[in-house]
């Protein structure tokens, strides 16, 4: 009989565990009701942490520290941000396939400037007050255009698990054994402020000129130097389309015709065929270049559409 009530005494044990375990977390989810409704600790980042992370639960003080330190990093890096500080976030995630034998990056970047001062906020994210942004796209090495976005750019709960992450090799001690299965690794990174521009600094020096286009796009300011170094490559770009289609004109049409879309199509991405412009192809001879490029385009079966035209 003894053993018996032994036995019984622990399945007594184990109902009150599991019921202080009940209480726990119903006491956990009343305290962060509480901080959604407007109460504080004071420390705006301690009320971000319970909201999201909840409170530390025994055995995982290692992990809940490591996640921690990751989100505190982030949060010394924008709590001061004021408005009209610009914002960068690139997300990279790397597949494999074919058994691994190919691999190739997807790439994300929304770029925004914060209309107003950066607040933290509780819910689910770190949200840049943007109200749009601009953002593009990168598969297997092919970039979309820039586009724009409504909204703010956020860093979410789950993203935090990826921040700062170099992409191959690495696993991050969160998620430590596991991957998508279709995935191999993703990163997130953020810039701010000066670092925004550093980032589209390439290696000799020069500026990747889509940031223009970017910056164009939510009517950012762009310092005239990088307009005018944008406006320079615009026209070389331009002139080349010329050039181009003056010398495949002269070759065989049926050889040059994918050549000749291409480069009206072109034309039409930078806006040849809409805005006036009078070129001196040599000296007393002058090409109108819109009535040209529709021309050219009509002779071609090449559509312009309405959002460009």
């Amino acid at each position: 009989m003894k053993l018996e009530d032994d036995m019984k005494d622990i399945e007594g044990l184990e109902k009150k565990i599991e019921t202080a375990k009940s209480e726990r977390y119903e006491k956990e989810n009343e305290i962060r009701k509480k901080i959604r409704n407007g109460e504080s600790t004071g420390d705006e980042f301690k009320d971000f942490m319970i909201v999201n992370f909840g409170l530390v639960p025994k055995g995982y003080e290692k992990q809940y520290e490591e996640m921690e330190k990751t989100v505190n990093d982030l949060y010394q890096r924008v709590k001061d941000l004021s408005a009209g500080s610009k914002v960068l976030v690139e997300t990279k995630q790397e597949y494999t396939h074919n058994h691994g034998r190919n691999k190739y990056v997807d790439i994300t970047w929304q770029l925004g400037v914060l209309n107003s001062d950066f607040e933290l906020g509780v819910e689910n994210a770190i949200k840049f007050q943007t109200g749009e942004y601009s953002q593009r796209f990168e598969h297997d090495h092919r970039k979309t255009n820039w586009e724009l976005a409504e909204g703010d750019i956020e860093i979410s709960c789950m993203e935090f698990l990826y921040f700062g992450l170099e992409i191959e090799g690495k696993i991050n001690p969160m998620r430590r054994g596991y991957r998508f299965p279709d995935a191999d690794g993703k990163s997130v990174n953020l810039f701010v402020g000066d670092e925004v521009e550093k980032y589209f600094t390439k290696t000799k020096g020069s500026l990747d000129l889509s940031y223009v286009d970017a910056l164009d796009l939510i009517g950012a300011d762009v310092p005239k130097d990088l307009r005018e170094a944008y406006d320079k490559d615009i026209y070389e770009m331009k002139i080349q389309i010329i050039c181009d289609m003056e010398r495949l004109s002269k070759e065989d049409k049926k050889k040059t015709e994918g050549a000749v879309e291409g480069c009206l199509k072109n034309a039409i991405k930078l806006g040849m065929h809409n805005t006036e412009w009078k070129y001196e192809m040599n000296p007393g001879v002058t090409m109108d270049v819109p009535e040209y490029i529709i021309k050219k385009c009509e002779e071609h079966g090449i559509e312009i559409p309405e959002t460009v035209s």
